[in-house]
Formats: structure tokens, C-alpha cells, sequence
């Protein structure tokens, strides 16, 4: 089994939607929200009816209303999103110590759900769908209570037919009792974040003492964040990222694996980046790498991305050797300036159709 971990912005939506298809039983996204959605309103003219607004340099900008609680729709999207596929649903609690620096303005949300209170209110207003798998999270940062925990979980098998208990590695002893109460349709996500998972001998050691009913995915980020677009070699597989967990999950006891498609595990930053390395990571499965293209040129921005394409297209008799990858239809495709946003989609969607393409061999 392998789980996808998509944050729910608008990258990533993109592909829950546009790539339904290439999630099943045996590929089900966990979709990490750390902000709200909100229906836009805005103000109208009480006669007419028509939107009001003001000229800024020469152009129409509506008056938006201020949005209330009321206006949420983050659940609704998300649905519109899966369609009718299974979903892992993570209200992410942010440690601000793992992801600093990131733009708190732009995740409020995840950032208020470190109180357990709050956490507990948030999922169990979660609207209720059969294909939602709700996941209960926690860390040593929390300091959360192990038997609310357990309530909490109990709680929430009254209304969905499976819930995941999502625990890092460095604080999965502390909730033994939690683990433990997980029962056979239920999941453990166990995250080792971007720790080796081979200097873990104590950890697992400890985790597979346990007496587990449930099924068991081990999590990991593999492409650590401390790496810049700059830092990845221009023309050729990445040394940079160790996917060997796709290999060696069964071999240490766990039903499955999870990680971010070849992206980092980062929060909106503050600004926009204008300048920068532009980067594509094509995942090759026949290997287990990434092949990278890189432009180290900075001062170029994403304009960097023509020579990335070319060298893409170039190299695409050895990684796209029947014509069917649906990353490499994309960047053909693709005839407008290039975007950051593009080409992560475009990273993300070539990790999970090779897996797709693979699952059998997994």
C-alpha cells in the first residue's frame, strides 16, 4: 500500500482532482489541511444587485466581504476534489519549531490545533463522508494526554468505518496504549519524518514489541528541506534523496509507506520567490531514483524552466520510453511561461503514476 501525503493548497488540489484516477485501495492520499477554505463574497449594489468595487490602477477590484465560519468550505472542496476514492483526512497540528521559518498568516488553522481541545472540537465536527478515513495526530511537542487520545479515537469509530493514529517516531513509546487500542480496519502512520530509518533500531525495536492489530504504514520525507533547488545536480540522478523505504518497508514489519511524491514537507514561506534554481525531479521506479534537471543559474527564476523542459524532453526516450507518462504529457504540453507551482505538480504527478504503473511489484 502506498499513501500520498498532499497538502491541501492549490498545487496539490489540482492533482486530487485532475488525477482521480490514480489513487485506489491500494493509493490513498492523506491530504494534510493546515488552513480553511472560504466561499468569496462580496458586496453589491442593493438595487441592482451588481457587484461594487473600486478602480485600482485603471482596473475593476470587487469589495470583498470579510469571511466568517460560516463561509468554511474546505470540507466540501476537498470532496469535490477525491470524488468517490478513499482519503486519509490530517488536520495538520503544526510544530512551529519542525517548520520554521513559514508564513503563520497562511496557516492559522494548523497552528490552533496544537491545542488538544481545539484538535478534539475540529475533528469531531468533521462532516461526516464513508470514504474519509479521519486521522488522529500527535508528537512529543504536544504533550497530549495518551487516554484522551484513545477516547478521542473511540469517538470517531462511532461515525467512520476505519481511523489512523498518526505518531512520530521519536514519541511512539509514549502512546503504546494508543497503538495498541487500534483494531484491525483501523491504521498506524508511523512517521519517521526525515530521520534514516535504519538508525531507528530502538524505535522499531520497541514499536514491534507491540501487540498490533491494525494495518502499519511507515511515513518518511525524503527529500529533506535543509536542500535548495541549487543544491541538485543538473543532469542526472539526485543523490540527494534515499527512497529506499519503497524497498524496505515490508522487510521491517509494515504494510506500507507513505512520503510527499518527491516534494519537501514545507509550509507556505513568506513573499514570492522571484529568483531561484529551477528544478524537476522525474522519479525513474526501474531504479528507485530521481533523475534531475537542474538550471543552478538563480538569477533566471523560473525562466530557468526553458532549459529544464528542453533537457527534460531530451532525456525522455530513457524515462518515458512508452509514451505514457502523464508528467511528460504535461511538460510537452505546456507552451506558457513556466511556473514553480507547474513543475511540482509535474514532480508529484510522475512519482504516483510510477507507482501506479508499479503497485503490483511493491
Amino acid at each position: 500500500m502506498y499513501i500520498p501525503i498532499l497538502k491541501f493548497r492549490q498545487t496539490e488540489k489540482g492533482i486530487l482532482k485532475n488525477y482521480n484516477d490514480l489513487f485506489s485501495d491500494n493509493i490513498i492520499p492523506l491530504v494534510e489541511i493546515f488552513s480553511e477554505d472560504y466561499k468569496s463574497r462580496f458586496e453589491t449594489d442593493p438595487k441592482t444587485g451588481k457587484r461594487l468595487y473600486d478602480m485600482e490602477n485603471g482596473h475593476k477590484k470587487f469589495r470583498k466581504i470579510p469571511p466568517t465560519e460560516d463561509d468554511i468550505c474546505t470540507i466540501p472542496n476537498l470532496v469535490e476534489c477525491i470524488d468517490d476514492k478513499k482519503v486519509f483526512v490530517d488536520y495538520l497540528r503544526i510544530d512551529e519549531k519542525k517548520y520554521n521559518p513559514f508564513d503563520k498568516s497562511k496557516a492559522s488553522l494548523g497552528i490552533s490545533l496544537r491545542d488538544f481541545d481545539s484538535y478534539q472540537k475540529k475533528l469531531l465536527n468533521l462532516d461526516h463522508n464513508e470514504q474519509f478515513i479521519p486521522v488522529v495526530s500527535t508528537r512529543k511537542a504536544f504533550t497530549d494526554d495518551p487516554t484522551k487520545l484513545i477516547n478521542l479515537i473511540n469517538e470517531l469509530k462511532t461515525k467512520y468505518n476505519s481511523v489512523a493514529f498518526r505518531v512520530t517516531a521519536d514519541s511512539a513509546i509514549y502512546f503504546s496504549n494508543v497503538i495498541q487500542s487500534l483494531e484491525k480496519q483501523d491504521y498506524l502512520l508511523f512517521d519517521v519524518e526525515e530521520t534514516n530509518y535504519k538508525s531507528l533500531i530502538l524505535e522499531l525495536k520497541s514499536l514491534n514489541s507491540l501487540t498490533i492489530s491494525c494495518t502499519k504504514i511507515i511515513l518518511n520525507s525524503p527529500r529533506h528541506t535543509e536542500f535548495q533547488n541549487k543544491d541538485f545536480e543538473e543532469n542526472a540522478y539526485t543523490n540527494l534523496i534515499n527512497n529506499s523505504l519503497l524497498i524496505d518497508y515490508s522487510k521491517i514489519g509494515f504494510n506500507g509507506f507513505g512520503d510527499y511524491c518527491g516534494y519537501k514537507d514545507v509550509l507556505p514561506s513568506e513573499g514570492i520567490a522571484i529568483k531561484g534554481s529551477a528544478l524537476c525531479l522525474i522519479y525513474d521506479f526501474n531504479v528507485n531514483k530521481f533523475w534531475s534537471f537542474a538550471n543552478k543559474n538563480t538569477s533566471l527564476g523560473v525562466n530557468g524552466y526553458d532549459l529544464v523542459k528542453s533537457r527534460a524532453i531530451k532525456k525522455s526516450k530513457d524515462l518515458n520510453p512508452n509514451n505514457d507518462c502523464l508528467a511528460y504529457e504535461k511538460i510537452t504540453a505546456q507552451t506558457k511561461i513556466h511556473s514553480h507551482t507547474f513543475w511540482i505538480q509535474s514532480i508529484i504527478v510522475r512519482y504516483i503514476d510510477q507507482i501506479n504503473k508499479n503497485i503490483t511489484k511493491i
